[in-house]
């Protein structure tokens, strides 16, 4: 399946345009509503506005205002163009969304399919989902199985939302609609920090929808002729860099409008040291970070292309240990300057279980799931690696592709009901991490395992 480009699709209708590569099958405007409604219309007892004063990320939100009690429902026009699927494969929908501080409403999502010569197959709905009467920002997602011979969506996703009172709005941000898969992006780092390396880990163990690049002190002056101006269009470029205010405003005003790019100020802070605004350790980092959030957003405009990750190292999330420094969760910065917590998070002697119940790892990986949780904001795993430690045990144990496999199960669960945005391997011969198509005893189960995963429903198309 490919979702790179507005085409004509197999319905006769324009192809709908994706967002974050090929990896949300709309587009940016249908998703995060910057300065409009995008494509979404009233279906029945609703109307739709662009809200400037509630937004989860970037500036706005989408507003839906109930005319009168019980149900209102909306729904992705047909403007937007049709959704290319596969019988039979299945598809996640979600949005962040935040009702009134009230119980008793419900959230469904829909989609509509068609057969690829354009027969109607009717609407396949999710479970409904009970909202939250905190009156907060709550993430809300469903997974609908197409039918056997249904050829594309069209004029979908619908919401529907039960149990609304005359005149009450919902507002709705970040909407994806994707192949239900374990992560929304799915990626790695390879051997070198250049596109050569990104090259080689494509063709072993691709298709690659994320790279993470470095800068270990400033960045460049301008986004062409950066690192990840040399990847792939299609693929999320996540940038690390470690020195404040040099050529972040610059750099970050000429990413190229639509190139999806994650930006992270001093991954893994909990190893290094910090002194900043009369401050040391985890509250220096927070308030170094936040300058750095601010100043990137202000660059940035509303751009929903580009967003800011906190990026830890689990290995120091192990309370009573030597390695405890993030355990306090003090070097977590709060949400309202981060848009999505990462995790570098390696398992040297992996047991083949997942990622909560690893017996070695699972201290480090639970502990900074809470930490992070508490934010309520994406979660994801930017470097991941399984039987680092070279010969014994090596990447090609067996272990490794039963805990590839575990964790699959896992993530997929979405831990503590949050969106899982991205799982990135650590394809890296200098930490020996790669596992290699023929290596012993099962490598080749394991590159099996995770091009499987990145596939898995017409998903990695880039």
């Amino acid at each position: 399946m490919g979702f790179t480009a507005p085409m004509t699709a197999q319905g006769g209708n324009p192809a709908a345009t994706p967002s974050w590569g090929a990896a949300n099958l709309i587009s940016y405007r249908d998703s995060d509503f910057e300065g409009g409604v995008g494509d979404w219309a009233g279906v029945s007892n609703s109307t739709l506005s662009d809200s400037g004063t509630a937004a989860f990320l970037h500036d706005d939100s989408l507003r839906a205002v109930a005319g009168t009690s019980g149900t209102q429902q909306f729904k992705l026009g047909a403007a937007a163009g049709q959704i290319n699927v596969t019988g039979g494969d299945s598809y996640r929908v979600g949005a962040w969304v935040k009702a009134p501080a009230a119980s008793g409403r419900t959230l469904t999502w829909a989609m509509g399919f068609y057969t690829s010569g354009g027969s109607w197959l009717g609407w396949t709905s999710a479970p409904a989902r009970a909202l939250s009467a905190s009156g907060s920002w709550q993430y809300v997602s469903g997974v609908i199985s197409a039918p056997a011979t249904a050829g594309y969506a069209f004029g979908s996703p619908r919401a529907t939302e039960t149990g609304v009172a005359a005149g009450e709005a919902l507002n709705m941000d970040e909407v994806l609609v994707e192949p239900a898969r374990a992560a929304t992006l799915i990626g790695a780092h390879g051997n070198t920090n250049d596109n050569a390396g990104y090259t080689a880990a494509d063709s072993a163990i691709g298709p690659l929808q994320t790279y993470k690049v470095f800068y270990p002190g400033a960045l460049p002056a301008r986004y062409a002729g950066s690192i990840c101006s040399t990847l792939p269009a299609s693929v999320t470029c996540l940038i690390s860099y470690k020195t404040m205010n040099t050529n972040v405003a610059s750099f970050v005003g000429s990413i190229p409008a639509g190139k999806p790019v994650i930006l992270i100020y001093y991954q893994e802070p909990e190893h290094n040291t910090f002194s900043f605004q009369g401050k040391t350790g985890g509250p220096a980092f927070v308030a170094e970070f936040e300058t750095q959030s601010n100043l990137i957003r202000g660059s940035a405009g509303d751009a929903p292309n580009i967003t800011v990750a906190m990026d830890a190292g689990t290995y120091q999330y192990v309370p009573g240990t030597n390695h405890d420094l993030g355990a306090s969760c003090g070097f977590i910065p709060p949400s309202q300057y981060v848009d999505m917590y990462l995790a570098d998070h390696y398992e040297p002697a992996a047991s083949g279980n997942n990622l909560a119940t690893d017996s070695a790892s699972k201290a480090e990986w639970n502990t900074w799931l809470g930490c992070a949780n508490a934010q309520h904001k994406p979660i994801g795993i930017a470097e991941y690696g399984l039987n680092c430690n070279g010969a014994n045990p090596a990447p090609n144990a067996a272990s490794t592709a039963a805990g590839i496999a575990a964790d699959n199960t896992y993530l997929k669960g979405q831990p503590d009901g949050l969106p899982v945005l991205m799982w990135a391997y650590w394809y890296d011969n200098n930490v020996t991490c790669n596992f290699t198509k023929g290596g012993a005893p099962d490598g080749t189960q394991a590159v099996s395992q995770w091009k499987s995963i990145e596939t898995q429903n017409g998903g990695g198309a880039h």
